[in-house]
């Protein structure tokens, strides 16, 4: 998935709001001060395409989660409250973005799909770390460092992914059984 054109982020809005909670679609917020580059999707958004628009909008700050159809409005659902005025931030960006106007509710809670989180706070480690101890491994190995937060959504995210590659193997992949011991 590349980055969003306008129309595409418009249509992923509307079918957003047509989403349920049950099966809801995901969305990505970079944040860089007041201003946000949002997308929308009704699968998981890869992290290659978190990466290309961080480098896009200059943002080291990304709000995941899920989103879907509210009464009046359309919800944005994330794992922690991300601070600052998130609801806003998505509003302006889907008014820039899209051309569309919606009425974001930030809502902080777990997804309701078989006990797995799907939506995650990230921020980018920042890089003086005189004052931390040191990681148990390498930095460059994805872990989060001695960050409480960090260490939750690193957590969470490692949980999330040994519960696919469990049912990936239990489904029979090939690719999962060789995956497995690396985890």
């Amino acid at each position: 998935m590349s980055l969003q054109t306008p129309d595409e982020l418009k249509t992923a809005l509307r079918n957003a709001v047509k989403a349920t909670e049950a099966k809801p679609h995901y969305f990505a917020l970079l944040l860089k001060g007041s201003e946000g580059l949002l997308i929308v999707d009704k699968r998981k958004i890869p992290s290659a395409t978190v990466d290309a628009a961080k480098k896009k909008a200059g943002s080291s700050t990304v709000v995941r989660g899920i989103c879907f159809g509210g009464e009046d409005s359309t919800v944005f659902q994330t794992l922690r409250s991300p601070g600052g005025n998130v609801a806003s931030t998505i509003k302006k960006a889907a008014q820039t973005q899209a051309g569309l106007s919606i009425k974001p509710e930030l809502r902080v809670g777990a997804a309701d799909d078989g006990g797995e989180d799907e939506a995650e706070t990230q921020e980018a480690p920042t890089s003086d770390t005189s004052s931390r101890p040191t990681p148990t491994t390498a930095p460059g190995k994805g872990t989060p460092g001695a960050d409480p937060d960090a260490k939750a959504a690193y957590d969470t995210l490692l949980a999330r992914v040994q519960q696919e590659v469990k049912a990936a193997q239990a489904a029979g992949s090939t690719a999962a059984a060789k995956v497995a011991p690396l985890l």
